[in-house]
């Protein structure tokens, strides 16, 4: 995606073509888009997240993410003038609003202040207070199509709000059709657990290892992202995920049960060449689940030790473009 497409004509003629309903606001349907497409929210839980209509208290939605225990409160604005950069302005009043529901009392407050709103419903259903008593920890993420002011950045950063505006948009933006692969071979060693072949008729094969860390942070396209291009799940920074994985890698105690606690990579290749009991070789390589984790490990690549391993699943697929497309979705 372009930069260029999020421009106001062709948001609304294109983009939000789906999304605009006669009671959902262009911000709303922009949002539900966004949630879609950017945060891979379906369809039913993007929409539920919309809190966007009269006395929402400046927040256009909130989505509760369980896995990362994060509360997430956005703003969305369109902006129709090309010219029209957005300010400081905008984000210091969505940082205002933000702090209304930073703690279990004043979330309540706001709900018994005005319980028939979308954002009161919102919050209860949510159970945002609940969440906050829980440890919750809270974010703001601003969304447009326009550009932001360059110094705006800084005065974000300072808020503790991610800003998401045309460019940052179109760099996350995924088209999920054939995944783009790294050209290069990566090599496993395999020697201590060697590895299990499962062929899936003529359509591919799975090769299930435990790659040694060291391996896993040599890949290419690691150190520029290139190496997740298909990878659906945006990588949200030191989430509750990204700082369990970097506790672990540290602890170099616990380096031999790291395959106990997490979940694996799965990376789809060309093809696979054994070329011993030793070794295992992958051609044109993406992955396709597991940035989070292989961001981590690169990070703190110096405390690996030769103990760390993780669990990989690899798929070796020729040109089936369609079953291609299905794991990368499913791996999500």
């Amino acid at each position: 995606m372009l930069p260029s497409e999020l421009a106001y004509n062709n948001l609304t003629t294109q983009i939000l073509s789906d999304h605009l309903f006669k009671d959902r606001t262009e911000s709303a349907a922009f949002l539900v888009w966004f949630l879609e497409n950017i945060m891979r929210l379906d369809d039913v839980e993007a929409a539920d997240a919309i809190c966007d209509g009269p006395g929402d208290r400046g927040i256009d939605a909130i989505y509760v993410d369980e896995d990362n225990s994060e509360i997430i409160f956005f703003q969305g604005k369109v902006r129709q003038r090309e010219a029209r950069h957005i300010g400081d302005q905008p984000l210091r009043d969505f940082a205002g609003s933000i702090a209304q529901f930073t703690t279990e009392a004043t979330v309540q407050a706001a709900i018994e202040s005005d319980p028939n709103s979308q954002v009161s419903k919102l919050l209860t259903r949510a159970k945002v207070a609940e969440r906050i008593a829980d440890g919750y920890t809270q974010k703001g993420y601003f969304v447009t199509n326009s550009l932001i002011l360059e110094s705006s950045w800084q005065v974000a950063d300072s808020l503790g709000i991610t800003i998401f505006d045309r460019n940052k948009i179109s760099e996350h933006y995924i088209e999920i059709n054939t995944p783009d692969r790294v050209s290069g071979i990566a090599s496993f060693d395999i020697s201590d657990n060697g590895y299990l072949e499962l062929v899936a008729g003529r359509a591919a094969k799975l090769y299930l290892i435990t790659a040694k860390a060291n391996d896993l942070v040599n890949l290419q396209g690691l150190s520029d992202g290139s190496l997740f291009a298909q990878n659906v799940r945006l990588n949200l920074g030191r989430t509750k995920v990204n700082r369990d994985i970097t506790n672990t890698t540290i602890e170099q105690n616990k380096h031999l049960f790291f395959p106990l606690y997490h979940n694996g990579v799965t990376l789809i290749c060309q093809s696979v060449n054994l070329q011993d009991d030793e070794n295992l070789e992958v051609h044109d390589y993406v992955v396709v689940n597991g940035a989070q984790s292989l961001s981590v490990l690169y990070r703190e690549r110096a405390k690996i030790t030769d103990d760390l391993r993780c669990v990989v699943k690899i798929v070796e697929i020729m040109d089936n473009d369609d079953l291609a497309q299905d794991i990368t979705l499913a791996s999500n």
